[in-house]
């Protein structure tokens, strides 16, 4: 199943879920002129009626400046870039 029918099935199952994702404590270290990299410590809050449930993780990103605005290098474009440890507890 993929596109608009998965979209559907997905926004279905999740429709009555509250959320919350914070990211916080970034922890970022400049290596050069124009890149950097960082960490970010997460935490997530899923209440779906009486059950609630807790993730956490970190956020590891690299970033650049270019033409002096800094660019958050995007997962998708530079999987080796960006990645997320999670933990569900």
């Amino acid at each position: 199943m993929t596109g608009a029918a998965a979209t559907e099935v997905i926004a279905n199952a999740v429709q009555d879920i509250v959320t919350v994702h914070d990211g916080h404590d970034p922890q970022i270290v400049v290596e050069t002129a124009v890149t950097a990299r960082g960490r970010w410590s997460l935490y997530d809050r899923l209440e779906y009626g009486d059950e609630v449930m807790h993730g956490y993780g970190h956020y590891h990103e690299s970033y650049r400046r270019v033409q002096g605005q800094v660019e958050d290098l995007e997962p998708q474009a530079h999987p080796a870039e960006s990645r997320l440890e999670r933990f569900l507890g």
